[in-house]
């Protein structure tokens, strides 16, 4: 999903994400035995070029209490920042001789601002300003670089050429892997990702998608509700015997819209988790809060000129 997501600001009318489905649009399950099998249909895609919005507003907040001192003590150990993200980005879809997928993703534009205990520090905007600043050096790198994408048709994202190494990672992110298996109402799968936490270990993502309603798109097309569910885990060692991390509370939902040929129409996503970092001088109370959501804002006919 190719990276996190949010504006602070209301969108326009023009750049919400579409409704949901509208009354007496929802058909009934197929009757069929093998029910529907998700895949990407890149001989329907090929010489076409969509184009995505994704936001993402990231809420962090820490709190440090002392074992001894008064409230001066813990107040000094307050601290909140608040990430806002909004990037445009296109797919451009094209197969090779031998009928492969190739993925041409480019990065359009990056707008960010950062805000830490309630004061805007930091903004970046690539269309206006030229070099970002302090900490947002990793997204303008992206910025018209043109990564090429071989995936097949469950999503799996094979070879990734045109950007280095340590970015790639992240352009995986924008294929959701389908189950091999046919899928009726109510059923699903699930999806994991790791996020390393040095010097405690790593957290574990695990999110579990069920096909929740078929409808049709505008243009006709079979169009797939798939709800998310988020759980997460901790799995490490302690940097010290007298430390600890521990998850106190955690909570996640969304739901993702796709087409017959696999095309995302729409992706929303939240999620809260709470952890605690526990040592004997005392403890660190950490809420990390992500909104999440991606929409497809144009579908056409690939240029010549296109990346």
């Amino acid at each position: 999903m190719f990276l996190a997501v949010l504006a602070t600001s209301p969108l326009a009318a023009q750049d919400r994400p579409a409704g949901p489905l509208r009354p007496g649009e929802v058909e009934k399950a197929p009757d069929k035995d093998e029910g529907i099998r998700l895949r990407y249909a890149f001989k329907d895609l090929d010489g076409y070029t969509a184009e995505y919005r994704i936001q993402t507003i990231l809420r962090q907040s820490k709190k440090i209490e002392l074992s001894q001192g008064g409230k001066e003590a813990r107040k000094e150990g307050q601290g909140s920042a608040v990430s806002t993200t909004r990037q445009t980005y296109t797919l451009k879809f094209t197969r090779d001789k031998r009928g492969k997928a190739r993925v041409h993703l480019t990065p359009m534009r990056v707008e960010a601002t950062i805000e830490e205990n309630g004061q805007r520090t930091r903004t970046y905007d690539s269309k206006k300003d030229k070099l970002p600043p302090k900490g947002l050096e990793g997204l303008a790198a992206r910025l018209k670089a043109t990564a090429i994408l071989e995936v097949n048709r469950l999503g799996e994202v094979k070879k990734i050429r045109g950007v280095k190494s340590s970015l790639r990672e992240g352009y995986r992110k924008n294929f959701h892997q389908f189950p091999s298996r046919a899928l009726k109402i109510g059923k699903g799968w699930e999806d994991k990702t790791k996020q390393p936490m040095p010097p405690f270990g790593n957290l574990h993502y695990f999110t579990t998608f069920r096909l929740k309603e078929i409808g049709r798109t505008e243009e006709g097309l079979a169009r797939y509700t798939i709800g998310a569910k988020l759980l997460v885990t901790y799995e490490g060692v302690s940097p010290t015997e007298a430390s600890k991390l521990e998850i106190t509370e955690q909570q996640g939902a969304g739901h993702l819209i796709v087409d017959e040929r696999g095309l995302l129409l729409e992706e929303k996503l939240n999620s809260k988790v709470v952890y605690l970092i526990k040592a004997v001088a005392g403890r660190e109370r950490h809420v990390v809060q992500t909104e999440t959501v991606r929409w497809l804002t144009n579908l056409r006919k690939s240029a010549d000129d296109d990346k």
